[in-house]
């Protein structure tokens, strides 16, 4: 009997696969969960070990069970690449149809950065920032720079289609003079949502309104100081041009993250950064050129609010990786005399207030990526 149960079990096998490692994180998912449950439905042990610090390598996968067990794994694997290279070609067609955008003079954008300009939205309304890569990278755009200490960026994902999709949709209806009639504004809260017309390139975008400096005697001539959360630009417009948002507009969440650059600070033990130093950044970013930059999360600065909890501001380490040298852009700061190393003791805080760095009342909404997403080291995953 006990023999015959031996005979009749299945056969346990090894299968070693291969998977691009920029695919990595979708199988894995966010906290493991993907591979979990791929596992899980498939009851086959699956060892993902990557040591390899090349970009250009595979990584390998172990699957350990039955014949058909193995198969379902598998299957369900190649599902993921094939969502990765998916998401990857959405990512690369919106970046192509996207236009350069004008951007601010940074000494005015640092003006406007340094005053009270807090998101005051509900916790989740902002895009998630997690890993796409093994390495806890995220692939991201620069869309705005105030300094090093203080710029927005974009996440590469398929919700990047889609707000150019919102964008040009949001044109298309403002454009007629019937539909900004019907959402004409008679009164503006600080913290309201609005369209609004950007000077640098004449399209609409969402903006929240920041301040209002009233005019006595015509409301339409009310000054409204506004920020883009899709992109961090910040104007002044007469309420007069601001139409209220439609509704759906505010279905996708909002684009724009508030980052600082993790590790240095000023050259010279200042604690503004010089124009030139901005400048600098601002060329090794390709702000508002919808180049990607490859982002990794350092840590998060908690700062206590007006209104509630402090929400987590990430400090990020850059990288340019799409040129022929990979390009470590704090690394590039400090060599072209901009910047400095911040030492280990050294009181960090106080290099995000000032010139184009975050003010005590700067609010963001970031939703904080767990730790198992921004480790950068090599990496074993089993289940």
């Amino acid at each position: 009997m006990i023999r015959e149960l031996i005979m009749n079990q299945p056969l346990i096998e090894t299968y070693k696969m291969f998977v691009p490692q920029r695919a990595c994180g979708r199988i894995i998912g966010r906290c493991g969960e993907s591979i979990k449950t791929i596992s899980k439905v498939s009851n086959a042990k699956i060892n993902i070990n990557d040591t390899s610090n090349e970009k250009t390598k595979d990584v390998p996968v172990t699957i350990k069970g039955t014949i058909e067990q193995i198969s379902t794994a598998k299957t369900m694997i190649l599902e993921k690449i094939r969502e990765d290279d998916e998401m990857r070609q959405k990512m690369e067609l919106s970046q192509s149809n996207r236009s350069p955008r004008s951007i601010a003079n940074s000494s005015s954008m640092t003006e406007s950065c340094l005053k009270n300009k807090s998101i005051a939205f509900n916790s989740g309304i902002l895009e998630p920032m997690l890993a796409t890569g093994n390495d806890g990278c995220l692939d991201v755009f620069i869309s705005a720079v105030a300094s090093p200490s203080n710029f927005w960026m974009q996440v590469c994902s398929p919700h990047s289609a889609e707000l150019d999709h919102l964008v040009e949709e949001m044109a298309a209806y403002y454009l007629q003079e019937e539909n900004r009639q019907i959402h004409q504004i008679k009164k503006l809260n600080i913290g309201q949502i609005v369209a609004s017309q950007l000077d640098a390139d004449d399209k609409w975008y969402r903006a929240e309104v920041k301040h209002i400096k009233l005019n006595d005697y015509d409301s339409n001539e009310n000054e409204i100081e506004l920020y883009y959360v899709d992109y961090g630009d910040t104007e002044i417009k007469k309420q007069n041009k601001l139409c209220q948002l439609r509704t759906d507009f505010l279905s996708l969440r909002f684009q724009g993250i508030e980052c600082n650059l993790a590790s240095v600070k000023p050259s010279g033990n200042k604690e503004d950064w010089s124009e030139a130093g901005i400048e600098c950044f601002e060329e090794l970013c390709h702000v508002a050129q919808w180049k990607p930059l490859r982002a990794r999360i350092v840590t998060f600065n908690q700062k206590q609010q007006e209104h509630r909890e402090g929400s987590p501001i990430p400090s990020v380490d850059l990288f340019d990786t799409f040129g022929n040298v990979d390009i470590n852009i704090a690394e590039e700061l400090v060599k072209q005399g901009h910047a400095s190393y911040i030492k280990e003791n050294e009181d960090k805080e106080k290099y995000l207030n000032g010139n184009g760095n975050l003010s005590k009342n700067h609010k963001s909404n970031i939703m904080k990526m767990d730790e198992s997403d921004s480790e950068n080291s090599d990496f074993e995953f089993e289940f």
